[in-house]
């Protein structure tokens, strides 16, 4: 077990194709997560898991000094390995955008890594509308890992 002792933010590598848009978005490694409800993350080699019983809530700040445009795609890689059909089993993410003063803006739907059956690593998107668009928003992905340490997360990504 290790404390989060900082973020790590990857450069921002992709091209939006709507005109209009701002041209890139940001990339944060689940090493920028942390924990919802302990101050201690697990990390695999497929990057966070959770190793603990039961699930728990990780919290991902995205970094973006930028205004993304009027639709926000947050895209996130997961790991399933299991193969489990319960929903508690599978990694379900909802990414956020927030205002300067912390009021939300809007939610993705749940954005889940699997159905029931062993899944491997696989990435999910899921889009927002903002309105009214700011340079000033904060992107959070929260995501709920089921306990066991057989998925996880390695990426989140807003553009």
């Amino acid at each position: 077990m290790k404390k989060l002792a900082k973020f790590a933010v990857l450069p921002a590598l992709g091209l939006l194709s709507s005109p209009g848009d701002v041209s890139a978005g940001a990339t944060t490694s689940a090493g920028a997560c942390f924990v919802s409800s302990e101050t201690t993350v697990f990390r695999a080699t497929n990057g966070l898991t959770n190793l603990l019983s039961g699930a728990q809530a990780v919290t991902c700040p995205i970094p973006v000094d930028h205004q993304l445009g009027g639709t926000v795609t947050f895209r996130i890689r997961m790991v399933d390995l299991n193969s489990d059909s319960a929903d508690d089993a599978n990694v379900m993410c909802i990414g956020s955008v927030l205002d300067q003063d912390g009021n939300g803006v809007g939610d993705t739907p749940i954005i889940t890594s699997g159905t029931g059956t062993f899944t491997g690593f696989v990435t999910k998107t899921a889009s927002i509308t903002v309105s009214p668009q700011s340079p000033s928003h904060t992107y959070v992905v929260t995501c709920l890992l089921p306990g066991g340490g057989s998925s996880g997360i390695s990426t989140v990504r807003v553009f």
